[in-house]
């Protein structure tokens, strides 16, 4: 239902009705219906001297330096160089306001954690540290300092691509941008392939705890794991599928053979006297378990060194683990 029907509702509604819905509405803040004004305690901005802010009520765009708090953080509190940002902002101190703490006297900084939503670029920041996130699979301890950042942040954030979304990491593929391709934001070389982690509940510490496939408590299993390859996973399991079936097959023959066996040798020792020549069932029964342990010994060899190296090692061309991305 649009809000202008929603609003057509109301009006159209019976007295009592009205009363009802329209203090509804009002308990949820929403007094100032059709886009009318609404008087509010907004807090005051502390804003920077570098900063061109654009404001409406509690809406702001800011055009300014890098900066996460008071106006001694962030590169701009640094004096860092180079360090511009913009940062959308709505509900500034937000949470703070549901306590009864502020009135339109209040004045606050940037406020990555009490302000509603949130969308900030940043030529240089450490936005990681900003955001309070966990540590992901980066090789250094602060990968994202002194590097241009992207951020969003609110309650529900969603991405839609009524086509297709892609998540990418890594050097365009362009060209006219010199030998070494493209670089970062700060001018260096893209060394290695960035990688992509899934993090939810914004914590990567390994539990520790009693597991009941290790040898006893103090055990550790990694919190932040690599997602699993669909097609080399699937093929993994139809080799195992396939090994499996063979080693029943093995167990099939062996008691097929075992009741030869046991047929032969009981006619054998049944004749008089009991030094009978051997049956020739009896004298190729040797041979034939000879080969089925070399049939065995060739299924256990590609087994252990052929499908275990080729997808359970990370060198191997079907590893299932995937190199780049990580999930909690």
């Amino acid at each position: 239902m649009s809000d202008e029907q929603s609003h057509d509702n109301i009006k159209n509604a019976p007295k009592e009705k009205q009363e009802i819905q329209n203090k509804e509405r009002k308990d949820l803040g929403f007094d100032g219906v059709d886009g009318g004004q609404k008087t509010s305690n907004f807090p005051l901005f502390n804003k920077a001297k570098c900063e061109k802010v654009l404001s409406h009520e509690n809406s702001y765009i800011v055009l300014g330096k890098d900066r996460n708090a008071s106006l001694r953080s962030g590169k701009s509190g640094m004096g860092a160089d180079n360090c511009y940002a913009i940062d959308l902002v709505v509900g500034r101190n937000s949470s703070a306001k549901q306590t009864g703490s502020q009135n339109s006297k209040t004045m606050v900084d940037t406020n990555f954690f009490t302000d509603a939503a949130r969308v900030y670029i940043s030529q240089k920041s450490n936005i990681d540290h900003y955001l309070g996130l966990a540590k992901g699979s980066e090789t250094g301890e602060d990968d994202s300092n002194n590097r241009s950042a992207a951020a969003i942040k609110a309650d529900h954030v969603r991405i839609v691509g009524r086509n297709h979304i892609k998540i990418v990491t890594g050097r365009a593929k362009t060209s006219g941008v010199g030998t070494g391709g493209e670089r970062n934001s700060q001018g260096g070389d893209i060394e290695v392939v960035g990688k992509i982690d899934f993090i939810a509940g914004n914590n990567t510490e390994p539990t520790v705890g009693l597991s009941m496939l290790t040898a006893g408590p103090g055990s550790s299993v990694n919190k932040l794991q690599p997602l699993v390859k669909g097609e080399n996973m699937l093929e993994l399991m139809e080799e195992m599928v396939e090994h499996v079936s063979n080693l029943y097959n093995f167990l099939h023959s062996t008691n097929r053979d075992l009741a030869s066996l046991h047929y032969l040798l009981s006619g054998y020792f049944a004749v008089i006297p009991p030094l009978a020549p051997l049956s020739p069932a009896l004298l190729t029964m040797p041979a034939l378990i000879e080969t089925r342990k070399i049939d065995i010994t060739f299924q256990q060899n590609n087994l252990e060194i052929g499908t275990k190296t080729d997808y359970l090692t990370e060198k191997g061309e079907r590893y299932i683990n995937s190199a780049y991305v990580n999930t909690t």
